[in-house]
């Protein structure tokens, strides 16, 4: 059968989704098409055992190192992204042409990528080896090579003066070369009806299969991340966590590949520390984006890379035992700097409570069956995987996390495992018409604390977060009760207050058991709650004591892409906040998605003013997402909203805050993280109701302004991950870009004074001259703005590395103003720019485009009703 080229690229796929692995199919296709000396696959090892290719190739005297990436054809590849894509196998190239010597004899159960590295030294150095004396990098897409590409392309070594060449090829040339192709696997037929289960059945262990529709988009949901980088992956991926409520502050991204360090591979892609709940969470991104089915062993190797990381950071020595992980990696670059903050923290002897490990894979789970928790050292190990399923479950839809008092969770206190109750309430008597229900009883002490450790931001709303993380005060008063008169809590405190969307309860004897609720969350009980996970870290035990609770229950709008409904119902539970009584004030400062700014806003972005049309009519609207995970929600219940609306053009209060702190000159606190970058926001903007207590100045015009800086910030941040320096060394982009954007104003008001701006209302109305929709990840270069940029950015990049900064944690180097004083001085010569810059891209302010006030002198104003209103926390 002759097939076209569409056909062919389809019966691959069906053979690969047949259960046929991608080494035995291309071992088979390969060998016809280059007829070899010897062909290997590092299909086996390539994932866990730190192989950047899949093939290594021998044939009429060249070395072939293949690498296959079938999401990659003709409509997607560019040369930037195969650059990309080959940049780890010239980085592999790279170290082993710096050996200085290799061994020459294979040894017993040597790794197809070592036999590879010995044969490319000898080449590199003109020397002939296993047949070959010439070396080549392939790369293998599918379909046919575009033909601006068909030339390939040559990059120089970075320590040798020898050429490596580079060639593309494609499932096209296999079948104009007319290499035929295997036939599918064979599967068994399916069962037209499962039998029932008797009562001793074992539970199954397969997942019932999906329904066809659902089926289709969940394909088409995977494709969609076959397109994209690992990196690109990873960052998707942490969104849609993020969106779901499992995390509120940034992930930190370190990317670093499987390495194999003395004896045993470590790999890990970001982390997240919670200070406060003494936790650590790690990501692994798994690298097979081929087959479709990961396995207990698959998972495990996974696992063991992450704790292979713990290990050597807690014993500080590699494969050499005088050096310490952080400087195997360099401390310069942010896995080193990362590194280096852990390998800190195990000398001191102080251990994380719990160490949270999760797998991130575009594969399915096959074993469904959690791997248990254990106890080492002093810490906790949990594991937790997020499949192709479960990352598409939750972008479609809001995870609900619901709280089984009865059952979980199960917690360790003093060593000892423990188990919870229901919670003993009494109800209020309230009329359901009135849209809640509510709820007074107590709650053991050590369940609220085990809840905490467990759930941990998720159970927290934004302004207890705000309490824990900046104040985190614990009452010396209610420290001693917890030690001494344990029985005396419940008459001296003033307790908790709980919200839930809903919640499974029974009555007993007039009282209400409630056994589980839904998206519990914590509105006011800072102080308590610091308290009792102060005294838990102290050893002090929690079981005799008894916290006041009261919880309401206020039920989620059926029709939650409402915007209207969801703010009517956040304006309710933010009042429950302002008037519950708790031990400690703090203002609307603290307060997250619910203040009044942040409303307006959100009233604001969705008026049809704001809407913008592209130059070929399509209109979109940039979408705020106020609520975490509503674009989710929105998106699924209105098949229109994403085509308005697609992924790249929304942005969440992190963003918000971001932009507009970088912008006001504290690039440092931007650096903070995603929370405290949001508090240093929320403060002065919560103090504008004092000029202006309407928040009328959110109009059209300010709105437009402070998407514009967001526009200009991303297209920095193409801008920068473009460059040739920053793709040398992937390190702190975040970072180079919130204090290039900071410089850039800087700039602008030392050269022009401090009437002038950039010119957001032109960024507004040609933003498809700044920013991608369709391809966000791509750079759109604007001559001028982005040479200066990029002299500022690096700056900014050599400030951050320089030898005076040798020796520090760059990550936290950039949280400090003195950094930001550094980048102030000797900023490089602009003056063959600036007139033209001037020009072209700055304007005079124009007031209805910011703050009433300059935003940081807004903390100046004094409130006169600042005693009277206050939020409990």
């Amino acid at each position: 059968m002759v097939y076209t080229e569409e056909q062919y690229c389809q019966k691959i796929q069906r053979i690969i989704d047949s259960g046929m692995s991608t080494g035995e199919l291309f071992t088979d296709l390969l060998k016809k098409y280059f007829q070899p000396v010897s062909i290997f696959s590092a299909d086996k090892d390539k994932t866990f055992n730190s192989c950047p290719f899949d093939f290594e190739i021998i044939a009429d005297g060249v070395q072939h190192i293949v690498k296959i990436d079938l999401s990659l054809n003709s409509e997607n590849v560019t040369k930037e992204i195969i650059e990309d894509e080959l940049e780890e196998l010239f980085n592999y190239v790279d170290k082993i042409s710096a050996f200085q010597s290799v061994f020459n004899s294979p040894h017993e159960h040597e790794s197809i990528k070592t036999t590879a590295a010995r044969t490319i030294w000898h080449v590199l150095r003109g020397e002939k080896d296993r047949a070959a004396d010439e070396l080549e990098l392939n790369l293998f897409i599918a379909g046919n090579i575009p033909d601006e590409l068909t030339d390939g392309f040559l990059k120089r070594l970075k320590d040798s003066q020898r050429i490596v060449r580079v060639k593309l090829l494609s499932t096209e040339e296999l079948r104009i070369s007319s290499i035929p192709l295997p036939s599918p696997i064979s599967q068994p037929e399916p069962l037209t009806a499962a039998p029932q289960p008797s009562a001793s059945s074992p539970e199954p262990t397969e997942v019932s299969p999906l329904n066809s529709k659902v089926s289709e988009s969940l394909n088409a949901f995977k494709m969609e991340f076959l397109r994209l980088s690992q990196k690109e992956i990873f960052e998707n991926c942490v969104q849609i966590l993020k969106d779901s409520n499992f995390f509120d502050e940034d992930i930190n991204y370190l990317h670093v590949g499987l390495e194999r360090i003395h004896g045993r591979t470590i790999s890990v892609n970001g982390y997240y520390i919670d200070e406060y709940n003494n936790s650590l969470t790690l990501f692994i991104l798994d690298q097979n984006k081929i087959d479709s089915v990961m396995n207990k062993d698959d998972r495990d190797k996974l696992f063991n890379c992450l704790i292979n990381f713990v290990d050597f950071c807690k014993n500080s020595k590699t494969y050499r035992d005088d050096e310490p992980l952080s400087e195997h990696w360099n401390l310069g670059t942010e896995h080193g700097s990362f590194a280096y903050q852990l390998e800190k923290k195990f000398k001191q002897n102080n251990e994380f409570e719990k160490i949270h490990f999760k797998v991130i894979t575009l594969r399915e789970e096959r074993t469904k069956a959690p791997r248990p928790k254990c106890i080492v050292g002093k810490s906790e190990y949990d594991f937790e995987v997020f499949d192709i399923e479960r990352l598409f479950t939750l972008s479609t839809t809001r995870e609900k996390f619901v709280i089984d008092f009865t059952k979980h969770p199960t917690y360790t206190i003093n060593g000892e495992r423990k188990q919870a109750g229901p919670l003993r309430c009494l109800a209020a008597g309230v009329d359901p018409r009135n849209g809640y229900k509510a709820y007074v009883g107590v709650m053991k002490g050590d369940q609220l604390c085990s809840i905490y450790q467990d759930y941990g931001q998720r159970v927290l709303t934004a302004n207890v977060r705000a309490f824990l993380k900046t104040q985190g005060k614990v009452n010396k008063g209610i420290q001693v009760t917890i030690k001494d008169e344990p029985f005396n809590f419940l008459a001296f405190n003033n307790g908790i207050c709980l919200v839930a969307d809903e919640i499974e309860s029974e009555l007993s004897g007039g009282v209400v058991l409630i056994k589980k609720a839904k998206n519990l969350q914590i509105v006011n009980g800072g102080q308590t709650t610091a308290s009792l996970l102060h005294a838990h870290k102290n050893k002090i035990s929690l079981k005799e004591i008894l916290v006041p609770l009261k919880l309401t229950v206020v039920p989620e709008s059926s029709s939650t892409a409402l915007e209207k409904e969801s703010i009517k119902r956040d304006l309710f539970i933010q009042s429950i906040s302002r008037f519950s009584n708790s031990q400690n004030k703090i203002t609307d400062t603290d307060l997250g998605t619910n203040t009044e700014f942040q409303i307006k806003f959100k009233e604001e972005s969705i008026r049809d003013v704001n809407k913008f049309q592209l130059s070929d009519g399509r209109k979109y609207e940039w979408y705020y997402e106020r609520a975490r995970g509503s674009y989710g929600v929105e998106k699924n219940l209105n098949s229109k909203r994403e085509k308005l609306s697609p992924a790249a053009i929304k942005f969440d209060k992190s963003d918000l805050a971001k932009w507009i702190v970088s912008w006001e000159l504290e690039p440092f606190n931007a650096s903070r993280g995603a929370q405290k970058c949001y508090l240093t926001f929320s403060g002065p903007v919560n103090k504008m109701k004092i000029v202006d207590p309407s928040y009328a100045f959110i109009t059209s015009d300010f709105y437009k302004a402070t998407v514009a800086k967001g526009i200009f910030f991303r297209h920095l941040d193409t801008l920068i991950a473009n460059t040739s320096w920053y793709k040398s060394n992937r390190s702190y982009k975040i970072n180079i870009i919130e204090y290039t954007f900071a410089l850039i104003r800087y700039v602008i008001n030392e050269r022009f004074g401090n009437d002038y701006t950039l010119n957001f209302r032109k960024i507004w109305d040609n933003q498809e001259d700044w920013y991608n929709i369709e391809k966000s990840k791509s750079h759109k270069r604007v001559p001028v703005i982005d040479t200066l940029a990029e002299r500022l950015a690096l700056h900014v990049r050599t400030v951050f590395t320089s030898d005076r900064n040798r020796e520090k944690d760059v990550g936290e180097l950039v949280k400090k103003p003195e950094t930001w004083d550094d980048v102030r001085r000797n900023i490089p010569d602009l003056s063959d720019l600036l007139e033209e810059f001037r020009t072209d891209f700055c304007c005079l302010k124009n007031p209805r485009e910011d703050f009433p006030v300059p935003l940081f002198e807004a903390l100046k104003l004094k409130d006169p009703s600042e005693n009277e209103d206050v939020l409990e926390a």
